[in-house]
């Protein structure tokens, strides 16, 4: 579902819902975005960065949670609404800064440094200074054809036009390079987007309170987001009260064991 989904979103987009070729036809069948939760970045990608110093994709999500965006930075109309929509959302987060990375890699070959610039100074201007520590990332289109495929984003160049057809999404990386989650809503919620870095971060991000709250609430996958889980609440609540049935009978036999 989440496929045809957002296909028919592209299709809207760009406009190649109109008459469209044999060719552009066949590039829009060739977009998907296959969810491969559990699988490992690939190892040793080499990209660079906004500074033009060359990284390593899997060294970026060694020791704490990223968000993950593949992305056309010169498309017109998709790309730079899933930009502006994340933006949007992360500045809207509790977590302090370097808690989390946000990394969006073209899938332009053709693109470079000087695109990332202009990318992040045109998110910056818009949403503040907080998009500055983003990484924006360019390569050859080997390694992003690698990490593509490691990731389940289908995407095809259409010569006729010079343009990319894509998918729409967000991929959650877990510490040390696991893929943990997809966002397939084009306007994440910063409160799926909170769930979605505590339940990667596994215990390492956020308070005691976030955690117990992480607990009441379940993932659906085809949706990407996360909704209520009122058995997960009971057992919560229940928990809750048996702890504090303990404490309370721990302090009243403390109190008379005092006097």
């Amino acid at each position: 579902m989440s496929r045809w989904l957002l296909a028919c979103l592209l299709v809207l987009m760009t406009g190649l819902a109109g008459a469209t070729t044999p060719s552009s036809e066949q590039t829009l069948r060739a977009v998907a975005f296959e969810q491969k939760v559990g699988d490992p970045l690939p190892p040793g990608l080499s990209f660079t960065n906004q500074r033009g110093e060359r990284v390593e994709l899997d060294s970026l999500a060694s020791d704490k949670p990223m968000l993950l965006v593949l992305a056309w930075l010169e498309c017109p109309n998709l790309c730079s609404m899933i930009l502006d929509n994340l933006a949007l959302a992360v500045g809207k987060l509790p977590f302090g800064s370097g808690t989390f990375d946000v990394v969006t890699v073209s899938i332009d070959p053709r693109e470079a440094p000087t695109n990332s610039r202009k990318a992040i100074h045109r998110l910056g201007q818009k949403y503040g200074s907080g998009v500055e520590n983003w990484t924006f990332l360019t390569g050859e289109e080997q390694s992003i054809k690698l990490l593509a495929d490691a990731v389940g984003y289908r995407y095809a160049y259409d010569p006729e036009r010079d343009s990319f057809a894509h998918p729409a999404g967000y991929v959650v990386v877990a510490p040390g390079g696991m893929i943990n989650r997809y966002i397939f809503n084009t306007e994440p919620s910063a409160p799926d987007l909170k769930l979605a870095l505590l339940e990667a971060a596994n215990g390492k991000l956020g308070s005691p309170v976030d955690q117990i709250v992480l607990r009441c609430y379940r993932f659906d996958a085809d949706s990407g987001r996360y909704n209520l889980a009122v058995m997960r609440i009971i057992q919560v609540v229940s928990l809750i009260f048996i702890l504090g049935l303990v404490a309370l009978v721990w302090r009243m036999r403390r109190r008379n064991g005092g006097d």
